[in-house]
């Protein structure tokens, strides 16, 4: 049996976690669903989802390869990843709210903050439990399912002789992308996508290629920073959302007006730093 290269080893890694994650959920019967969605299961299986995606579009010679059109599985994990994309911004707003409001002052906390909170949580959650519920299963699920678990028997071998230059392409990318957001959100989510694809092929690289360090490093960063961007823009949403529904059922939004503000000014600063971030 061939040994694994660098990438061989990584996408057998990822795609044997996320297939886990999906014959789990695609096991559950009626009624086990929502208690087999864990916090950690969609985060772990959405996570090594996300790497192959980033990894498929980095090296898709080597995917070609096997015989692999690279858009078309890409195309079938994402499917999977948007399936459980509401649960996984569910569960990371329902996490920084909640502490966001046990951190304010008690005289700012006007009203059932938490317990409205956590409701409308709840009900967000079990609308994304029901989303998963219409698509697991489905055809296009099992065609991600299958997929990775060809990557698990026979995945792909690195082609490309210096990677190094991918990662150099891909860094210069984002900086190109930072630089001409004009600190528009939006054009920024686009320049977060860029830095996961070099962040994650740099990942895989670490092992043997000791350059890719410095390269991970500064991905890491600018991954990291946009993404807390984005989670203040999935949270201002739902607060605006939120606060609508609590002045119609007669709750005080004023809590929830603080929370929104808070989440504005983030995406603000973070918008105002992302050109001095590479």
């Amino acid at each position: 049996m061939m040994h694994d290269d660098a990438l061989s080893a990584y996408v057998r890694e990822h795609a044997e976690r996320a297939r886990r994650g999906l014959l789990r959920i695609e096991g559950a019967g009626d009624g086990e669903l929502e208690r087999e969605l864990t916090v950690e299961v969609v985060h772990e299986t959405r996570t090594s989802l996300r790497r192959l995606r980033a990894i498929l579009a980095t090296f898709p010679e080597s995917f070609a390869q096997l015989g692999i059109v690279p858009a078309q599985a890409d195309r079938d994990l994402r499917f999977v990843a948007r399936t459980l994309s509401e649960l996984r911004d569910t569960d990371v707003l329902g996490q920084g709210l909640l502490e966001q409001v046990e951190a304010l002052p008690a005289s700012w906390v006007l009203g059932p903050v938490q317990e409205d909170l956590a409701a409308a949580l709840a009900r967000r959650r079990g609308a994304a439990v029901a989303h998963v519920s219409t698509r697991h299963g489905s055809a296009r699920w099992r065609d991600a399912a299958d997929q990775l678990g060809s990557w698990q028997q026979d995945p792909p071998r690195l082609l490309e002789q210096e990677p190094l230059h991918l990662l150099e392409g891909a860094r210069s990318e984002v900086r190109a992308r930072l630089h001409a957001a004009g600190g528009d959100p939006h054009a920024l989510h686009s320049a977060r996508k860029a830095a996961k694809r070099w962040r994650y092929a740099a990942e895989l690289l670490l092992p043997g290629e000791p350059g890719a360090a410095a390269h991970h490093e500064a991905a890491t960063t600018v991954h990291l920073v946009l993404g807390q961007m984005q989670d203040a823009v999935v949270a201002m949403d739902f607060l605006l959302e939120h606060a609508g529904m609590g002045r119609r059922s007669g709750h005080n939004a004023f809590t929830t007006g603080i929370l929104h503000q808070r989440a504005q000014q983030q995406v603000q600063d973070i918008a105002a730093q992302a050109p001095h971030l590479l």
